[in-house]
C-alpha cells in the first residue's frame, strides 16, 4: 500500500435536469446542479442561468488594448 491510495463513495442517480430542458437551451443559456459538502451547505443546488455579455465595454475593453 502506497501513500497514493483513496477511498471515495459515489452513488448514481437518475439525470436531475431533462433532457428535454437540455435540448430547449438558447446560445449563453446554461443549467446545472451544485455540489455541497458536510461543513457548507447550499439550499439551491440547481441553477438555469443566462449569460449577458456587456457588449460596448467589451469593444472598449479590445480597442484600448489593441496594439496597432
Amino acid at each position: 500500500m502506497n501513500s497514493f491510495n483513496s477511498i471515495s463513495k459515489s452513488t448514481q442517480t437518475e439525470s436531475v435536469i431533462p433532457a428535454s430542458k437540455i435540448a430547449m437551451l438558447s446560445s449563453f443559456e446554461f443549467v446545472g446542479i451544485v455540489a455541497d459538502s458536510s461543513d457548507v451547505k447550499i439550499k439551491q443546488k440547481m441553477l438555469h442561468a443566462e449569460i449577458q455579455n456587456d457588449i460596448d465595454a467589451i469593444r472598449r475593453e479590445v480597442q484600448a488594448t489593441s496594439t496597432y
